[in-house]
């Protein structure tokens, strides 16, 4: 790590003025958490001595406590993760990349359905006016049309905006949000292309959910929509081997639910399908870069991957069981708080959200 400037040890002061302007706030907060717990973690940017922005994890603990001396002696380390966080973003971009040619035309598909109806408005309004139906033009009846105009053009343009923002490269610092927000955005990319192909989706979400957590929605809606098409590709396998060897059609189905458990806490989504399960010869390694058991046009071997990279970054963790007729995901994270609410909301969608 050369191209660290040795004044920046100098004192503590020191250290603040080298870090980037935008991650100060993530700073402070783990030294709030030191003094709280007597321990920090967090990745942001420093300033190298060639004026580059540098990725950095910053830990830090205490180790021993002498109260006779009222001192206490902690350990730590600085690790340059610049080029691994880099290649990471790199790939994640890639992913999505990959994520949005595959949904293109169940997105095609989704916007067509407003601008039919943006169509067939336009058309009678137009007829209306040239041709009125009570002899002279009724100003109601042209507004109401308007009126469906608009509202189908604003619900293209949210469909159109959200794809955009998912493209993007997440250059903003985490932030607090709601897990509900990102389920939501991963069933409006999702939707068009489940719905399309007969494959119902149930969402359950638990009173006691509405915890926040920290970290990217675009990049937890990332790994919820590689858990989906997972489901998607795992039930549309099955569908083709039970109508070959049995003749009968599957009902496909996706599961998703949101609740917040206190032993261990944690705030847990479940993404579950009906596909058949995760076969046992390739079990341990699903996680694993690059490893896929889709075909070579079906799959790159990056969903699952950088879905457990992402998780680990915001301090959880995701895994995978068999359950029933299908395979279970599991992704736990940790909430800001707790809540003593309780009961169930359960909407059931065909691929998109409520």
């Amino acid at each position: 790590m050369k191209w660290f400037d040795t004044v920046m040890f100098t004192d503590r002061d020191s250290w603040m003025a080298w870090v980037h302007p935008d991650d100060l706030p993530v700073v402070e907060k783990a030294l709030s958490q030191f003094r709280e717990t007597g321990s920090k973690s967090a990745e942001y940017r420093v300033k190298a001595k060639s004026g580059e922005w540098r990725w950095i994890i910053d830990e830090l603990a205490i180790v021993a406590d002498d109260p006779g001396r009222d001192t206490r002696i902690a350990s730590g380390s600085i690790t340059d993760i610049h080029d691994r966080r880099i290649s990471a973003e790199r790939l994640a971009s890639t992913s999505r990349l990959i994520t949005l040619g595959e949904m293109a035309t169940g997105m095609a598909h989704e916007i067509n359905q407003p601008l039919n109806t943006i169509r067939m408005a336009a058309e009678n309004a137009l007829l209306e006016i040239s041709e009125p139906a009570q002899g002279e033009i009724e100003d109601s009846y042209i507004a109401e049309k308007l009126g469906v105009v608009v509202s189908q053009t604003e619900r293209a343009a949210k469909i159109i905006d959200h794809m955009r923002i998912f493209g993007r490269r997440p250059d903003d610092l985490p932030e607090v949000f709601d897990v509900r927000d990102a389920i939501a955005g991963a069933l409006r990319i999702t939707g068009p292309q489940l719905r399309n192909i007969g494959i119902e989706v149930k969402v359950s979400e638990r009173d006691d959910a509405l915890v926040p957590v920290f970290g990217h929605q675009q990049l937890l809606e990332q790994v919820l929509i590689n858990l989906m098409l997972n489901a998607r590709d795992a039930i549309e396998k099955r569908k083709e081997i039970l109508m070959e060897d049995e003749g009968r059609l599957l009902e496909g189905e996706v599961r998703v639910s949101l609740e917040y458990q206190t032993l261990p806490e944690a705030l847990v989504i479940e993404v579950k399908d009906n596909g058949g399960g995760v076969p046992e010869s390739i079990f341990d390694r699903i996680f694993d870069p690059f490893f896929t058991s889709k075909p070579v046009v079906k799959g790159t071997g990056l969903g699952l991957s950088l879905s457990y990279g992402i998780i680990s970054e915001m301090g959880g963790s995701i895994s995978c069981r068999n359950e029933d007729e299908g395979a279970v995901f599991q992704v736990r994270l940790k909430g800001f708080a707790g809540s003593d609410a309780a009961g169930v909301v359960e909407t059931e969608l065909v691929g998109q959200s409520s």
